[in-house]
């Protein structure tokens, strides 16, 4: 009696650590597991055994100790085979599957899912397979094969409806089809499945997951108060779980709405925050976009003391050392975190002031790597970088062809920030944003169209004081800035103030150099 009083405790310690698990707590539901293994006889094949063994290796993968994962993983195949227990056989071969996934090479675990979810298929176990699916996509898509990734989500979510299991399985299988659209560009389907998926009201880690998304996609459209309003409904869907791979993609996106709104003190905070205590390990495709996020607002904040003609701190140096030393420790298992380690190197370089070679190289070499992935968004950043460089490189030919393609590619996708970055730099830089006839501006895009000339409007400036930032680009004083305008003196101070304050800058040489990056110019100072 007490041995079955045994076995139904660590049973329903395995229900309690499933629990902890799912809410986002993966090392406390190891410790429970650990807890209901010791209850059970190490020597004695029995389902309760393989059934506990299972629900650790998934734990301990989920909390990124993968080694020890893929070890109980297969004891819990062995031990599932020994008593009969296919069903569980079929879950430990997923979770081995997963865990030798992110030990690398990722492509050794495709293997063990695949067998996993054919496995549970044959048995007519749905949400083990539809487990299956969510972890088969997932390696899918850290491997950069997007197309697979979607096709095998949509066919877990085809499942997902047939069972019952869309608010809850389901919606990690949207968020797995979703992401994937994401990189390949598909904005419109990913915006509507995600929109759809809302309006079924899941709960708790499966909400979190789609608000998630969109906000990224919001914050990659500049729509940064919408982006703002998802993230924090990710949050309060969330709770207060800690696990990696939806707080890193949150603080990332944090990160692009501060750089969106020209706020690098909270964009550097975010990515801080991100990468602070979490383990550049198996986690480095979460890893991977804060890096690159940290060292642009490191070269951006460069810029800034160049505009001023004061030093770049040494403070900021060390810290994009840092940054690049960190990325020398991640793994590039996929040619998207060979584009990721590029871009960090670029943006090192273009944070250290480099020009001529030194400054277009990095960017070539950024271009080159995401054009051998299916992501058009960050070909389309690495590409007007590249036109930056050759700009100031004096290679005006080169620039336009990049800043042609740069532009053509973001306007497509609806990035507007990128479009209305490009048109500035065409505009200061005298380019022709329309590629002359019987040449393409890049695989894929359609023909570039000149947007309207609003580099300004994420300064939230009234039109007064645009046409302020207009004389003040052009040296005028606060008298001369008045007697143009036709206002006093006083006026024209307290509207330098608050261009000052919008564009975040300290001083007016500053504000006259954010002005001529963005294209504003203005008649000669008399």
């Amino acid at each position: 009696m007490r041995t079955c009083r045994t076995v139904r405790r660590a049973l329903l310690l395995e229900r309690y650590a499933a629990t902890q698990r799912d809410s986002g707590w993966p090392a406390e539901a190891v410790a429970t597991l650990r807890e209901a293994l010791a209850l059970l006889h190490e020597g004695q094949a029995s389902r309760a055994q393989a059934v506990v063994l299972a629900a650790l290796a998934s734990a301990l993968t989920r909390s990124g100790k993968l080694e020890e994962g893929a070890q109980v993983a297969a004891r819990a195949v062995a031990a599932a085979g020994a008593a009969g227990a296919t069903d569980v056989e079929a879950d430990a071969t997923i979770t081995r599957g997963l865990a030798i996934s992110y030990l690398g090479p990722a492509e050794a675990g495709l293997g063990p899912l695949r067998s996993g979810v054919a496995l549970a298929l044959e048995l007519g176990i749905p949400a083990t397979a539809m487990r299956g699916y969510v972890n088969l996509s997932d390696v899918l898509e850290l491997l950069g094969r997007h197309q697979e990734a979607a096709r095998i989500a949509s066919e877990g979510l085809e499942l997902a409806a047939r069972t019952g299991l869309s608010r809850t399985l389901g919606a990690y299988l949207i968020g797995n089809l979703a992401e994937p659209l994401l990189r390949l560009g598909e904005w419109a389907e990913a915006d509507q499945m995600t929109a759809r998926a809302l309006r079924a009201v899941p709960e708790g880690i499966f909400a979190a997951t789609v608000r998630q998304l969109r906000a990224e996609l919001c914050a990659l459209r500049g729509r940064y108060d919408d982006a703002a309003g998802e993230l924090a409904d990710a949050r309060r869907a969330i709770g207060a779980a800690n696990d990696v791979q939806y707080t890193q993609p949150m603080r990332y996106t944090d990160a692009l709405i501060a750089l969106g709104r020209g706020d690098l003190p909270a964009a550097r905070e975010a990515v801080a925050a991100g990468l602070a205590g979490a383990p550049l390990s198996w986690d480095a495709r979460y890893a991977w976009p804060l890096l690159w996020t940290g060292m642009r607002v490191a070269a951006e904040e460069a810029i800034r003391f160049r505009d001023r003609r004061e030093p770049v701190p040494a403070e900021l140096t060390r810290r994009c050392a840092d940054l690049a030393a960190a990325a020398e420790q991640l793994a590039t298992p996929a040619p998207p975190w060979l584009g990721f380690r590029a871009l960090v190197a670029a943006e090192q370089a273009r944070a250290g002031g480099a020009g001529g070679a030194a400054g277009t190289q990095p960017w070539a070499a950024a271009v080159a790597a995401w054009q051998d992935t299916e992501e058009p968004h960050l070909l389309a950043y690495a590409l007007l970088r590249l036109a930056e460089a050759h700009s100031q490189a004096g290679d005006r030919e080169q620039a336009e062809r990049a800043v042609q393609r740069a532009h053509a590619i973001a306007d497509r996708l609806g990035a507007a920030p990128i479009a209305q970055e490009a048109a500035a730099l065409a505009r200061r830089a005298r380019l022709s944003l329309t590629p002359a006839t019987g040449t393409a501006a890049g695989a894929g895009a359609a023909p570039a169209v000149q947007p309207p000339p609003d580099e300004l409007a994420r300064f939230g400036l009234t039109e007064r004081e645009r046409e302020v930032l207009t004389l003040l680009a052009a040296g005028r004083s606060n008298p001369q800035i008045g007697q143009a305008l036709f206002i006093s003196t006083k006026t024209a101070s307290v509207h330098v103030s608050n261009i000052l304050a919008k564009l975040g800058v300290s001083g007016r040489i500053e504000a006259a150099a954010v002005a001529h990056r963005l294209g504003v110019y203005g008649p000669a100072a008399r």
